[in-house]
């Protein structure tokens, strides 16, 4: 149960995974289900030693993406017939006005 952390490390610093499992609720913003401040179920995280965190952090922050997947923070360098074929099926033609290839930056 939860969210699926592969690809974590392609869009998080350690510094933002260490501070999100310190203080869940201040790092993004608002309250949060059952990370946080106890009573709520996931309170004993931020009660877990400063070094054992960061080293959770640093584990966290290693699971890479594979480029091109679908966590991964951005596409493979250069074309890929799969990327293309996806988006000359899929995409409607409007967006390749409203939107640009990061690819082609």
């Amino acid at each position: 149960m939860g969210l699926s952390l592969d690809g974590i490390g392609s869009k998080r610093s350690v510094e933002w995974i260490e501070k999100f499992l310190h203080d869940p609720e201040n790092v993004y913003g608002a309250q949060t289900l059952d990370h946080g401040m106890a009573p709520k179920e996931a309170a004993y995280v931020s009660r877990i030693p400063a070094e054992n965190l960061h080293l959770i952090a640093v584990f966290l922050s290693e699971l890479r993406a594979d480029p091109g997947s679908s966590v991964a923070k951005r596409p493979p360098e250069g074309r890929s017939e799969f990327i293309d074929s996806m988006i000359g099926t899929w995409a409607p033609d409007s967006w390749k006005e409203k939107y640009q290839d990061i690819r082609e930056k």
